[in-house]
């Protein structure tokens, strides 16, 4: 019964940054091979980089959200 106004941006930003930060976490912890080789890390961190632009730029989300939530000059 709660509106998905606020809800469904707020969910869609946090997930796609935290993706992109744990892949990034994943990436740092395997140094220089982690940039370089083509493995589960490199190709799972270029995906997480796209999910910032899929669902919505990050932005568009955090407007909404302050929208929401009253913040005006956002």
């Amino acid at each position: 019964g709660r509106s998905t106004k606020y809800y469904s941006p707020l969910t869609k930003l946090a997930l796609s940054e935290f993706h992109v930060m744990s892949s990034l976490d994943a990436i740092r912890t395997k140094g220089a091979q982690g940039y370089l080789q083509e493995d589960s890390s490199s190709i799972n961190f270029r995906d997480s980089v796209g999910s910032l632009f899929y669902s919505g730029t990050s932005d568009i989300l955090r407007n909404l959200i302050a929208s929401h939530l009253g913040v005006d000059g956002v």
